[in-house]
């Protein structure tokens, strides 16, 4: 049971890296992108938030806890289309044949790209008008870094 796992799991990797092999270069940087900014948005917390009173803990608050909700579930449809489209050929013509965007790829990557940003700017307004509404200590590195990677 545990060899026949094995062997498709070999077989898995070995088809994404011949599907991979046949990306131009700037399709190869541009899927590495994804992979990173997806990482960072799943590892890093999005704000730190630290209370007034040192008796009670601080708090990380993660893009995938919840909350955020609404927002957070829009972005990660997002991610997957854009990963999908990037990296599946079935996906590809699913898009093509049923919403269009056959003439410009990159145009597709843009406007889902906008779409995150814009997003994740969102996120970042309500963490602003918490910290102004509220005594709380909030710490962004999580939330700054992942937009300086949306933002290049």
């Amino acid at each position: 049971m545990a060899m026949q796992v094995d062997q498709k799991w070999k077989k898995y990797v070995l088809l994404l890296l011949h599907k991979i092999g046949r990306y131009t270069k700037q399709q190869k940087l541009f899927v590495l992108y994804l992979f990173v900014l997806v990482f960072f948005m799943i590892i890093l917390p999005v704000v730190k938030i630290s209370p007034v009173d040192p008796a009670v803990p601080s708090r990380l608050i993660f893009l995938i806890s919840g909350a955020f909700g609404k927002t957070a579930f829009m972005l990660f449809i997002s991610l997957l289309a854009l990963i999908g489209w990037n990296m599946s050929f079935r996906f590809k013509n699913f898009v093509t044949a049923y919403f269009g965007f056959k003439e410009n790829e990159s145009l597709f990557n843009f406007g889902l790209l906008w779409l995150i940003t814009t997003l994740y700017i969102s996120i970042g307004d309500t963490i602003a008008i918490f910290t102004e509404t509220t005594s709380v200590q909030v710490t962004r590195f999580g939330y700054n870094t992942v937009l300086l990677l949306l933002l290049v």
